[in-house]
This record gives C-alpha cells, structure tokens and sequence, in this order.
C-alpha cells in the first residue's frame, strides 16, 4: 500500500468500522491499543503508530523514515490488514 496521511487513514477506519458495526472498544482491542489512543488518533490528536499501521496493512517503514527513526524500528509486517 501506498502513503496515507493521517487524516485520511482515520476517515477510512472510521468508515469501515461503522459498515461492519464495530464498537471504537471493539476496534481498538482488534488493533491491540488502548480505546483512549484509538480515539485521539480518530480525532486528530495523535498520529498513526506503527501498531495501526502494521494492523491495518500498511508498511510503516515510509512513515518513519520521513520523521527520521530507525529502520530497524519499523521493520515491516508480514500481517494482512485489519479489514483484508
């Protein structure tokens, strides 16, 4: 998958959260972070983690090379997304 932004990456989980009725609890027990952080990031307060991005599919080697950490931090994950 490509580079998403932040805000797009949250409308887009928001979206499909809501078709497959999922609770905000629910989805953030399927990400596997806390509903508090699930919804900062739904509501612009904090930027997608690698866990959210591993989850949901993403690579987020691209995401973390632009802020300047480590590779080896953001291995990519061999995991199918979330809603794949």
């Amino acid at each position: 998958m490509s580079y998403v932004n932040d805000r797009d990456l949250a409308d887009s989980l928001k979206s499909k959260a809501a078709a497959r009725k999922k609770s905000q609890r629910d989805l953030a027990q399927e990400l596997g972070i806390s509903e508090a952080y699930l919804s900062d990031f739904l509501n612009g307060r904090r930027s997608a983690g690698p866990t959210i991005l591993r989850r949901l599919g993403y690579d987020p080697t691209p995401y973390y090379k632009k802020a300047g950490k480590a590779a080896a931090e953001t291995a990519p994950s061999t995991d199918k997304g979330l809603f794949d």
